[in-house]
Protein backbone atom coordinates (compact mmCIF):
# COMPACT_ATOMS: atom_id res chain seq x y z
CA UNK A 1 0.00 0.00 0.00
CA UNK A 2 1.30 3.44 -1.01
CA UNK A 3 1.19 6.11 1.87
CA UNK A 4 0.94 9.77 1.80
CA UNK A 5 2.72 12.34 3.64
CA UNK A 6 -0.18 14.06 5.54
CA UNK A 7 -0.09 17.62 7.06
CA UNK A 8 -2.61 18.95 9.73
CA UNK A 9 -3.58 22.37 7.88
CA UNK A 10 -6.21 24.91 8.64
CA UNK A 11 -8.45 25.85 5.48
CA UNK A 12 -9.51 28.89 4.84
CA UNK A 13 -13.07 29.64 5.16
CA UNK A 14 -12.85 32.32 2.70
CA UNK A 15 -10.29 31.01 -0.69
CA UNK A 16 -10.40 27.53 0.35
CA UNK A 17 -6.88 27.29 0.35
CA UNK A 18 -4.65 25.01 3.22
CA UNK A 19 -2.97 27.36 5.57
CA UNK A 20 0.05 25.35 7.22
CA UNK A 21 -0.98 24.69 11.02
CA UNK A 22 1.27 26.99 12.77
CA UNK A 23 1.05 27.25 16.36
CA UNK A 24 -1.89 28.68 17.58
CA UNK A 25 -4.28 31.19 15.92
CA UNK A 26 -3.92 34.58 17.40
CA UNK A 27 -6.84 37.08 16.55
CA UNK A 28 -4.46 38.80 14.39
CA UNK A 29 -3.73 35.79 12.10
CA UNK A 30 -4.44 35.84 8.96
CA UNK A 31 -4.50 33.68 5.63
CA UNK A 32 -1.70 34.47 3.67
CA UNK A 33 -3.34 34.12 0.38
CA UNK A 34 -5.99 35.97 0.80
CA UNK A 35 -5.88 38.05 3.82
CA UNK A 36 -8.77 36.85 5.61
CA UNK A 37 -9.06 36.20 9.50
CA UNK A 38 -8.41 33.08 10.75
CA UNK A 39 -9.62 33.76 14.32
CA UNK A 40 -13.07 34.11 13.33
CA UNK A 41 -16.19 31.35 13.67
CA UNK A 42 -16.16 30.12 10.18
CA UNK A 43 -12.43 28.04 10.75
CA UNK A 44 -13.11 26.82 14.50
CA UNK A 45 -14.18 23.04 14.49
CA UNK A 46 -16.96 24.59 17.13
CA UNK A 47 -18.92 26.04 13.87
CA UNK A 48 -21.71 24.44 12.86
CA UNK A 49 -24.71 25.99 11.02
CA UNK A 50 -27.13 23.60 13.17
CA UNK A 51 -26.55 24.15 16.23
CA UNK A 52 -27.60 27.21 18.67
CA UNK A 53 -25.98 30.79 17.22
CA UNK A 54 -23.95 28.19 14.85
CA UNK A 55 -21.85 27.19 17.52
CA UNK A 56 -21.38 23.69 19.67
CA UNK A 57 -19.59 25.53 22.62
CA UNK A 58 -21.09 26.76 25.41
CA UNK A 59 -21.20 30.58 24.47
CA UNK A 60 -23.08 32.98 26.21
CA UNK A 61 -23.85 35.40 23.58
CA UNK A 62 -23.74 35.13 19.50
CA UNK A 63 -21.11 35.78 17.16
CA UNK A 64 -23.23 38.21 14.90
CA UNK A 65 -19.95 37.68 11.74
CA UNK A 66 -18.64 34.74 11.20
CA UNK A 67 -15.86 35.40 8.88
CA UNK A 68 -14.88 38.44 10.91
CA UNK A 69 -12.35 37.75 13.61
CA UNK A 70 -13.42 37.69 17.23
CA UNK A 71 -11.78 37.10 20.45
CA UNK A 72 -14.13 34.08 21.64
CA UNK A 73 -12.68 32.32 24.35
CA UNK A 74 -14.09 28.80 22.67
CA UNK A 75 -12.49 29.40 19.35
CA UNK A 76 -9.91 26.24 18.58
CA UNK A 77 -8.82 26.38 15.06
CA UNK A 78 -10.41 23.52 12.70
CA UNK A 79 -7.74 20.99 11.64
CA UNK A 80 -7.79 18.96 8.65
CA UNK A 81 -5.12 16.75 6.71
CA UNK A 82 -3.80 17.73 4.08
CA UNK A 83 -2.85 14.46 2.18
CA UNK A 84 -2.39 15.49 -0.83
CA UNK A 85 1.38 15.87 -1.14
CA UNK A 86 4.33 13.69 -2.11
CA UNK A 87 3.77 9.83 -1.30
CA UNK A 88 6.15 8.67 1.61
CA UNK A 89 8.50 5.94 0.33
CA UNK A 90 7.98 6.69 -3.43
CA UNK A 91 11.47 6.29 -4.50
CA UNK A 92 10.92 5.32 -8.22
CA UNK A 93 10.02 1.45 -7.59
CA UNK A 94 7.09 1.66 -9.85
CA UNK A 95 4.27 1.37 -7.00
CA UNK A 96 2.70 4.06 -7.76
CA UNK A 97 -1.30 3.97 -9.11
CA UNK A 98 0.05 5.37 -12.79
CA UNK A 99 3.08 2.84 -12.88
CA UNK A 100 0.85 -0.18 -11.45
CA UNK A 101 -1.81 0.96 -14.53
CA UNK A 102 0.96 1.35 -17.11
CA UNK A 103 2.08 -2.12 -16.04
CA UNK A 104 -1.52 -3.90 -16.57
CA UNK A 105 -1.14 -3.20 -20.25
CA UNK A 106 2.71 -4.38 -21.02
CA UNK A 107 3.08 -7.22 -22.92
Amino acid sequence: AVQREANAVVRCPNCGRNVQAFGTVTFDTLCPHCAAPLHACRACRHFDTSARWECRASIAQPVTEKSKANSCPSFEARLVLDATGKRAGSNGTGNDPKSQFENLFKR
